[in-house]
């Protein structure tokens, strides 16, 4: 019998750091983008962002590569410095950032831009939640009526003023075909996000 061989396999695959700041990060993930600027180059200005939200106020400071700012913040604040804040302790929720240029030499700080930021929940560290949309959840209250299987909660969900116990049978059949496209349309933003269909085949982003 031939003796047997393995084979290694090493990924070729790379991975090109952002040019731009992110619109969405999850709390606890790396992250990370580099910043061009001819007109305040690294050398000459250090490029720094101010993140201010109801969740919490965060600063994220670039380092020199080459003449380019690089944007590094770890995911785990435990493995950096103590004065590095990473993305596990920010706050879930809606920010807006502030980019400034600082001139090394001078101190003089000129604004660049502005943009928003939406910091996800860290997975790792949620613990149980219901997380339905309200759509679903009201979807889910009305089946349950039509059902006869609704609790307390769900039989006393009340949509433009009235509960749904006191809704005749042809009402919860409109809001069931109301609520079911919501969800629909939900399910299919949510899929397509993600790059899949709800049948689960994968969509080509071009």
């Amino acid at each position: 019998m031939p003796p047997f061989r393995f084979a290694i396999i090493v990924s070729t695959m790379s991975y090109t750091v952002p040019s731009i700041e992110p619109a969405e990060i999850v709390s606890g993930d790396f992250l990370t983008w580099k910043i061009s600027n001819s007109t305040y180059p690294a050398n000459l200005y250090t490029l720094s962002y101010r993140l201010v939200g109801s969740a919490g106020v965060q600063t994220v400071t670039a380092s020199a590569d080459g003449n380019d700012h690089l944007v590094e913040v770890a995911g785990d604040s435990s493995v950096g410095p103590p004065a590095v804040v990473g993305t596990d302790a920010w706050v879930a929720g809606f920010y807006t950032w502030t980019k400034f240029a600082t001139e090394i030499a001078t101190s003089r700080r000129i604004t660049l831009g502005t943009g928003k930021l939406t910091v996800l929940a860290n997975p790792a560290t949620q613990t149980a939640t219901d997380t339905r949309t309200h759509a679903r959840k009201v979807l889910d209250a009305i089946e349950a009526v039509l059902e006869g299987t609704a609790s307390k909660e769900q039989s006393e969900q009340s949509i433009d003023g009235k509960s749904l116990k006191r809704r005749s049978i042809e009402e919860l059949l409109a809001l069931r075909t109301y609520y079911k496209a919501e969800v629909a349309a939900e399910e299919a933003a949510a899929a397509a996000a993600n790059g899949t269909t709800i049948g689960g085949r994968f969509l080509m982003r071009l």
